[in-house]
């Protein structure tokens, strides 16, 4: 048991074209939550996903088996490890972190020359994990 009720989650309309132009760029963050997800990078093929966010924080995400999952970048030395769960409702599954500057606005994997997670938030700041 998590303590989230799923029920609570309903698939949301899809917005027009237009809709997601108006709402892309906005000079007002305020309605944004402090662990919303900002960035997103998932290699074809593999079955893990990384993300930045809100908080400054990159994430490994292991879709396989989310309790490998953690926080790679921006966890302060004395804040706890977070917890991993998944649930699924109906045909989806739902992955849960349990826990809880500026924010991380883009995210990408590069294999060459090797492996390397590189990530930019809005202050300008580029950090490399490899």
């Amino acid at each position: 048991m998590t303590g989230v009720l799923l029920d609570s989650y309903k698939a949301l309309k899809t917005p027009s074209d237009r809709d997601i132009l108006l709402n892309a760029f906005t000079s007002n963050e305020s309605n944004l939550t402090e662990n919303s997800i900002r960035a997103i990078a998932s290699p074809i093929g593999s079955h893990f996903m990384i993300t930045g966010g809100m908080d400054r924080k990159i994430r490994f995400w292991d879709l396989s088996r989310v309790e490998n999952s953690c926080v790679v970048l921006g966890l302060d030395i004395d804040e706890p490890k977070p917890r991993y769960s998944t649930n699924a409702f109906e045909n989806m599954k739902f992955h849960f972190e349990f826990q809880q500057s500026n924010a991380i606005t883009d995210i990408i994997i590069t294999e060459k020359p090797y492996t390397m997670i590189i990530s930019g938030d809005r202050d300008g700041v580029i950090k490399i994990v490899s």
